[in-house]
């Protein structure tokens, strides 16, 4: 009951953080938004990845299966750390105006008249610092600088706003980011914790922890290694123990007519 809650929580997370991750990652291309593209990459299909590592996870596995799907996410919160790396680094005043107005700059210079007309219609303003700066319709023998405030009665410039969109693109992307995060630390909590919820093999994995760690504290305490023969064996399968267990016995037995 309790994976079939964590599978439906986890999908109805993931799907809303991919889809607003996906909405902005349009808005930024729409609006040329000085937006590193592995940024929009990672923030639209980091959900989707942890989501189906999760339920990879809560699938029944064999135990003599050797790969585990939740050891994966092992990788995966350094894509996260990335993420939240790149987002954050253009979030201070002075790195977002520059970042902003290198976008700008190269545009007018390419001559990019869609995409700073784009810019323009969707926040009603002209030029980027002031409403003669780098506007479109470009300076040229028929129109001055000034050209974008007579055609179209606007006196605002684009920054202010332009940077505000700016702003809730990283924005979202950090919250991505860490609310992935996140999630990843409660899974690995939940296979530390619950290790039945992900297959028999994940609840093989502590139990061999748990004796590596009781040996280690022995070694400790002793200085000897401490460990039966029948410790060192490893068996895929419960019966090969019950195997073990029983030749034991049966050499027991024997030795025992021996000396009899």
């Amino acid at each position: 009951m309790l994976g079939i809650i964590i599978s439906v929580v986890g999908a109805l997370i993931s799907s809303a953080f991919t889809i607003a991750a996906a909405y902005y990652w349009s808005r930024s291309v729409a609006l040329s938004l000085p937006v590193p593209a592995l940024a929009n990459f990672l923030a639209t299909t980091l959900p989707l990845f942890t989501y189906l590592s999760l339920l990879l996870s809560l699938r029944p596995s064999k135990p003599s299966t050797r790969f585990l799907p939740i050891e994966t996410l092992a990788l995966l919160p350094g894509l996260d750390t990335i993420l939240i790396t790149l987002a954050s680094s253009q979030l201070p005043g002075d790195a977002l105006t520059c970042a902003l107005d290198s976008r700008w700059r190269a545009l007018f210079l390419a001559k990019n008249s869609r995409a700073i007309r784009s810019v323009q219609d969707r926040f009603e303003c002209c030029g980027f610092v002031t409403a003669v700066d780098k506007a479109w319709p470009f300076p040229d023998r028929e129109h001055g600088a000034d050209a974008c405030v007579l055609a179209f009665n606007r006196a605002k410039s684009c920054l202010t706003s332009w940077k505000k969109e700016e702003r809730t693109v990283l924005a979202v992307m950090i919250t991505v980011g860490a609310v992935s995060l996140v999630g990843k630390l409660l899974l690995f909590l939940l296979v530390r914790w619950r290790p039945q919820l992900f297959g028999e093999y994940a609840a093989d994995i502590w139990q061999s922890r748990g004796r590596q760690d009781q040996r280690a504290e022995r070694r400790m305490i002793t200085g000897q290694d401490g460990v039966l023969e029948t410790e060192r064996l490893y068996f895929d399968e419960p019966a090969g123990e019950a195997v073990l267990a029983e030749r034991a016995s049966g050499d027991g037995e024997e030795r025992g007519r021996e000396i009899v």
